[in-house]
């Protein structure tokens, strides 16, 4: 009785809890890296820093209000690039990471009973 629950917990239920698992730590990734915001809020500045210039003439002020928004943008996109990025990578090693663990989780016992018979044969 004890080794069919075993079996059925090693076999059928930790698979599924490894895998909610799994699954939690690629949302966590996607939400720690805000990876929804940065895509939606691309070419918005860094922050939404504002710059005002004063008093100026009308022109001269405009210029400098698409100069700033332009390099703003720009910051903005290179950083949230950085972030995308970053964050990407990281999904990625979870994903893998989380594929390397279930497998061995499953074959984990039957390494452990190969590596038990060929100790037996070196007894022999």
């Amino acid at each position: 009785m004890l080794p069919l629950e075993f079996i059925r917990w090693y076999y059928f239920k930790s698979p599924k809890e490894i895998f909610t698992i799994w699954k939690n730590l690629l949302h966590f990734c996607v939400n720690l890296f805000g990876l929804r915001y940065h895509l939606a809020t691309f070419f918005r500045p860094w922050r939404l820093i504002v710059v005002d210039f004063g008093e100026e003439g009308l022109v001269r002020k405009w210029l400098f209000a698409v100069a700033a928004k332009v390099i703003g943008s720009g910051i903005g996109m290179v950083m949230r690039t950085l972030l995308i990025v970053c964050g990407l990578v990281s999904w990625l090693f979870i994903f893998v990471f989380g594929i390397v663990a279930q497998i061995l989780w499953l074959v984990l016992p039957f390494g452990l009973v190969l590596v038990f018979f060929q100790g037996l044969a070196y007894l022999a």
